[in-house]
């Protein structure tokens, strides 16, 4: 018989009332829980301080640094890294 895999390739690992589901797809749903019950409120204030605390120790508090290498990992455009950069200088 066929083992059953998704879109990832990952096989289905949890199963709930008869469904099963990936591990991806319990950690969506997981995440949308969490953000329905907390609000984005909450979890814009957790992203901005994972966002500092990346920033503090991997690259010694330069945001600029920090900002600079995400973009060229993720081949981002030069308009969008402006828009970010101006975005944390205010935050700062």
């Amino acid at each position: 018989m066929a083992e059953l895999v998704d879109r990832m390739g990952e096989t289905p690992s949890f199963t709930l009332i008869g469904k099963s589901m990936t591990k991806s797809e319990a950690g969506r749903k997981g995440g949308k829980m969490t953000a329905q019950r907390h609000g984005s409120t909450h979890m814009e204030a957790i992203g901005r301080e994972g966002h500092r605390v990346t920033c503090e120790r991997y690259y010694a508090g330069d945001v600029v640094a920090m900002m600079t290498a995400l973009s060229q990992r993720a081949n981002l455009s030069g308009a969008v890294w402006c828009e970010a950069l101006q975005c944390w200088q205010v935050l700062a």
